[in-house]
């Protein structure tokens, strides 16, 4: 091998060797560009991590709130309930007192029918007796002037 050769022959291995190393140089500056994406990357999955606790911290706290909630809801309804057996029993002790107060009116309207038919039957029979009184007054009154005229006769006779 002369030397000719030899020179082309490095030539070549050098400028394979210096392709090689310019492309391993523009693997390592994409080999950094995509460790650079992947710690931005990082970031932003640990970003979106806190979000998510964050988020279930929250979500945690509504659950709380809606539990709390719907206690406080089953109470209320409880507490209708109540009220609805309270309203029921009321109502059932107006529609009792109801009817005792119908069966005192009717009790009441017959002892008043009773009283007006005695009232009736008593003024039927005073106005009888004042008629009767009233005959023997006369009765009286004219026996009285009778008396009287004798009277008056027996003066003027003596």
């Amino acid at each position: 091998m002369d030397q000719e050769q030899f020179q082309g022959i490095m030539l070549e291995q050098m400028a394979r060797i210096t392709q090689e190393i310019t492309e391993l140089r523009l693997g390592q500056d994409d080999l950094r560009k995509g460790q650079d994406d992947l710690r931005k990357g990082y970031g932003d999955l640990r970003k979106g991590q806190d979000d998510l606790r964050k988020g279930q911290d929250d979500l945690r706290k509504g659950y709380g709130d809606l539990r709390k909630g719907q206690d406080d809801l089953c109470k209320v309804q409880d507490d209708l309930r109540k009220g609805q057996d309270d309203l029921r029993k009321g109502q059932d002790d107006l529609y009792r007192g109801q009817e005792k107060i119908a069966q005192r009116i009717v009790v009441i309207e017959k002892d008043m029918h009773d009283k007006f038919g005695v009232l009736f039957d008593f003024v039927d029979k005073q106005n009888h007796v004042n008629a009767e009184i009233l005959y023997d007054l006369k009765g009286l009154h004219n026996k009285i002037d009778r008396l009287e005229l004798e009277t008056a006769h027996v003066r003027r006779v003596k």
